[in-house]
């Protein structure tokens, strides 16, 4: 890991690999899907257990790591002055400001490198991450083409399937039966996706799973989970481990995006698929992935524009269904292998 501080520029342009002195404001120095991002953060948690747990952030430890990012994001945590009593926003294509009760996001997106300013006014680091540094950064990444989807995706032979809807949709169950069955596996909460010519490339982005007791119960071989602690995602609790800890040699970190499939746990035993025509796809789509970032960040134009690309795009190079997924595990596996 690189570590920086509020050195001067012939220190920064060092080709030695050095340990700089933190203060009161560590940073840290992260190749984040090609773009060169700096976390400044007051909290040293925070930045371990982001590099612990999400693969897309990948510390910089090359000697000729670059200083002089794409994207500076500094976090301050303190006691709010005066709190706002109620949210508010604006946007455009060069500046953001997001303000309520407990956060104040602010960012200069005109020229290179982009500033964003997080001030969490909560004392809990993991919500700091979850629901402040991590929702702000995914609108970054859009304005750069990164869509994040709360999805599950699982590969074979380099062709993906996606599995795209709310919590308890059956995401993360069909995504360990597909596993247990022999694909590859990305993640059962989110990935990234990247319009690459004219597909769209799926990527992984971290490396633990978040399940549902619901979820643990139907594989005994995750009987051990249900003593994990509980992490709350969003407002569902859920319990949390390592991919490799579950599937060692299975885990991958992207493939294509050949199928697009919206489950839905059904009451019955077969599983049923129903093939839906891209304009369907997008609608669905548009209507589910922006829920996953703040929404005043994401309604200028530049953002937008990305958003439609990349959705677009893989509503029409990609297959897609609805499927009722029914209790039986192998008519689950049998449905979806024959799609991809």
């Amino acid at each position: 890991m690189v570590w920086a501080s509020d050195c001067d520029e012939d220190s920064r342009s060092s080709n030695d690999r050095k340990i700089f002195d933190m203060s009161e404001n560590p940073s840290v120095i992260y190749n984040l899907f090609g773009h060169t991002l700096e976390l400044r953060c007051q909290s040293r948690a925070i930045i371990d257990d982001l590099t612990q747990k999400e693969s897309c952030w990948k510390p910089l430890l090359s000697s000729n790591a670059p200083f002089n990012p794409d994207i500076i994001v500094d976090v301050l945590i303190h006691p709010p002055p005066s709190p706002l009593s109620e949210v508010q926003h604006f946007s455009n294509e060069n500046f953001f400001f997001h303000g309520s009760s407990s956060r104040l996001l602010t960012g200069y997106l005109y020229a290179r490198p982009w500033q964003v300013h997080v001030q969490s006014y909560l004392e809990d680091d993991e919500a700091t991450l979850d629901n402040m540094i991590l929702p702000v950064l995914n609108n970054i990444l859009l304005r750069l083409g990164l869509v994040n989807v709360h999805c599950a995706s699982v590969s074979r032979e380099g062709r993906g399937l996606l599995l795209i809807g709310p919590s308890k949709s059956g995401k993360s169950t069909t995504s360990l039966l597909m596993a247990r069955a022999g694909f590859d596996f990305l993640s059962d909460n989110d990935v990234y996706l990247r319009r690459t010519g004219d597909s769209v490339a799926a990527l992984s982005s971290n490396k633990e799973l978040f399940l549902l007791d619901s979820t643990a119960e139907k594989f005994t071989e995750l009987d051990f989970t249900l003593e994990l602690p509980v992490r709350m995602r969003g407002a569902t609790a859920k319990r949390v481990l390592a991919m490799d800890q579950v599937l060692p040699g299975q885990c991958v970190q992207e493939t294509k995006a050949c199928a697009v499939v919206f489950p839905q746990v059904a009451d019955a035993l077969d599983t049923e698929v129903e093939p839906i025509e891209s304009f369907d796809c997008l609608q669905q789509l548009m209507e589910l992935v922006p829920a996953r970032g703040l929404p005043a960040m994401i309604k200028d134009q530049v953002a937008l524009e990305s958003l439609f690309d990349v959705l677009s795009t893989l509503s029409m190079t990609a297959k897609a269904y609805r499927v009722r997924l029914g209790r039986d595990p192998a008519g689950v596996v049998s449905a979806l292998s024959s799609l991809v």
